[in-house]
């Protein structure tokens, strides 16, 4: 899953740069954002994808359909999330 590969090289990212490991996923998105790698108004688009990933993946709740179409039509924002790491990436050299 795409958003997992997010959740995943963010937790990275933060790795890489010594940062405070987040408590969950959402936080490490929003850690990318408070660290520059991603713009704040960026991460408050992509953040939310966190949660659907745990409803996703664990079925803790009732899944609604209407919300996992909602967000498959949001597929640029993962395009988005890996050119600007590419970017981050050429900017630390």
């Amino acid at each position: 899953m795409r958003a997992q590969c997010c959740i995943g090289l963010s937790n990275r990212i933060i790795a890489l740069e010594g940062g405070q490991k987040p408590s969950d996923y959402r936080g490490a998105i929003i850690r990318l954002g408070e660290s520059g790698v991603l713009p704040s108004e960026f991460v408050r688009c992509l953040a939310p994808i966190a949660g659907l990933r745990n409803i996703l993946i664990h079925e803790y709740v009732s899944v609604n359909w209407d919300e996992v179409y909602r967000n498959l039509q949001q597929l640029d924002d993962l395009i988005r999330f890996a050119e600007l790491v590419r970017d981050w990436l050429r900017r630390r050299g």
